[in-house]
């Protein structure tokens, strides 16, 4: 008998000890019943907000404005600078010195290929040919007459070739002269516009003061040092985007040529923008922004920069309005994009837009998820 009363008070005590394991089921029960409990407050309240919406006409609703998610071609550009140059801008030098004697073009001037630009002071060359041609025509004679005498055997070799070697010798002094004489004159290398001329009449002409300067803009074309991290996306034909800030105007073209060779300075290749098509309005050593299209999706999305926000944990993500009611009343959602390139304002948007939604603009900032908000016109 006493041994049962003494297992009946240890089952009892047994029973009424607090169990670990019972506490973790009541917690748990408990959270999960007023998890459920406030998810049914939440969805009161929104019902409760929406037929205050409709009772109430003195409430009034956070303003917002809309863009349309739409798909066009978005482009992304690297940017470089580059200035404009053409092959054909040269300072000319005379060859020899001299003393200038006449100037037959000013500033300005278009001028012809092979057109005499200057004339400088050839009179003492001038005598020495006239010299020279009388002192030929003799050794001419000479030469001829013992060349006739040979052939018949008459008179010494030596006298024969010593003849022919004074003709010869004197044939190409006057040669010689001539091309000196040559030198005076200064003519145009190319079809171009003098654009300086600083030689004066009178002045004494040296090989190494500049004369005149003569340019064509024919060939005119932008060169720009680019990043070697775009050696492979850059090619021949490359679209680009010319901006000339200074006089407000821009041009499309492509890229004419793409440098082998990469400065170890600066770690830079080197291309060239043809710009044939605009040369009345460009000046060499003009500087231009150069855009160049480095990437393209013909049916991007792409929405405005500052519509895009980023969540806690780094996400990027949009405010989508979706119309619910009357009065341009409707419902914000919380849409995670992917993004891509960004350029000029615009972002590409890679994932979670389909392309006909309507994205908060204006009062974005001030709007959160499942926030019923009315859209301003």
């Amino acid at each position: 008998m006493k041994k049962i009363a003494t297992l009946v008070l240890f089952v009892a005590a047994i029973a009424c000890k607090p169990s670990a394991d019972t506490d973790l089921v009541r917690l748990t029960k408990d959270k999960d019943s007023l998890t459920t409990l406030k998810d049914d407050i939440n969805s009161k309240l929104l019902e409760i907000e929406e037929k205050l919406a409709k009772l109430d006409t003195t409430r009034r609703l956070t303003l917002v404005t809309t863009i349309p998610a739409t798909k066009d071609t978005f482009s992304h550009f690297v940017s470089v600078l580059g200035e404009v140059k053409t092959d054909q801008n040269i300072l000319l030098y005379p060859e020899i010195a001299g003393l200038i004697r006449s100037v037959e073009v000013s500033t300005g001037q278009k001028v012809q290929k092979g057109q005499v630009l200057a004339r400088l002071d050839s009179e003492v060359l001038q005598n020495s040919i006239n010299e020279i041609k009388v002192q030929t025509e003799l050794a001419k004679t000479v030469f001829d007459k013992r060349a006739k005498l040979w052939e018949q055997k008459i008179g010494s070799e030596i006298e024969y070739l010593q003849s022919k070697s004074n003709y010869e010798g004197l044939l190409s002094r006057m040669a010689s002269l001539q091309s000196q004489q040559e030198m005076s004159v200064i003519r145009a290398p190319f079809t171009g516009t003098v654009d300086d001329v600083s030689a004066k009449v009178g002045e004494m002409a040296m090989p190494q003061i500049p004369l005149l300067r003569i340019l064509s803009l024919d060939k005119v074309y932008l060169e720009a040092d680019v990043p070697e991290s775009y050696l492979s996306t850059l090619k021949k034909g490359t679209p680009v985007e010319v901006e000339f800030a200074q006089m407000g105007i821009k041009r499309n073209s492509t890229i004419s040529q793409v440098g082998n060779f990469i400065k170890a300075e600066n770690r830079t290749f080197r291309v060239r923008v043809d710009m044939s098509e605009s040369k009345d309005l460009l000046k060499p050593n003009l500087m231009a922004n150069i855009h160049i299209v480095d990437y393209t999706n013909p049916m991007a999305i792409s929405v405005p920069n500052h519509v895009i926000q980023q969540s806690p944990d780094g996400r990027s993500f949009v405010f989508v309005f979706t119309e619910s009611g009357e009065k341009s009343e409707g419902m914000v959602s919380k849409t995670f994009v992917k993004t891509g390139y960004s350029f000029d304002g615009s972002t590409e948007v890679v994932e979670g837009l389909m392309g006909s939604e309507l994205i908060i603009d204006k009062g974005a900032r001030s709007v959160t998820d499942k926030q019923k908000v009315q859209q301003s016109n």
